[in-house]
């Protein structure tokens, strides 16, 4: 009787140490630029959860191994693959997502940016139709550009 072939026992090798460690590097620098904030927490934390996971496979190849198994993956590369290939396009959906929002607000911004600027339209031309109030006012605004005024002469003092 031939013993039963254990194909996702991977702990031999170093090889998922290295990938569990680039993870790890990867996911201290995505934690670096959230406390700099240059990225937003929101936005990461799908992307870390993602990087965990996949570093948990790396470590774990046994473990791995029997869920991969018992799924109905023949070999454990088949299992990877198809869990990155779900993370991805969960990540690319989240992404999708977060584009329409800003897409939809950029709209509305425009939207309320056209409204405002009419009325400031408007505005100015009631205020361009209305009468001056006269040439009392009129030496006060025409004062050369090189002349002080009353701020400069405070500064000098």
């Amino acid at each position: 009787m031939q013993s039963p072939e254990e194909y996702w026992r991977l702990s031999d090798g170093v090889g998922n140490w290295v990938f569990a460690a680039v993870c790890l590097g990867i996911a201290l620098v995505l934690v670096r630029l959230i406390v700099r904030e240059r990225i937003m927490l929101q936005g990461s934390m799908s992307y870390l959860a993602f990087l965990s996971a996949i570093g948990g496979m790396a470590l774990f190849p046994d473990a791995t191994g029997y869920v991969a198994h018992a799924l109905g993956f023949s070999t454990l590369a088949n299992f990877f693959f198809c869990a990155a290939i779900a993370a991805l396009a969960i990540l690319h959906l989240r992404t999708l997502i977060m584009l329409s929002r800003i897409h939809l607000r950029s709209v509305s911004l425009t939207q309320e940016l056209a409204i405002v600027n009419e009325k400031l339209d408007a505005i100015a031309g009631a205020l361009a139709a209305a009468p001056g109030p006269g040439p009392a006012a009129a030496p006060a605004a025409s004062a050369p550009a090189d002349a002080p005024g009353p701020a400069a002469e405070e500064a000098s003092r």
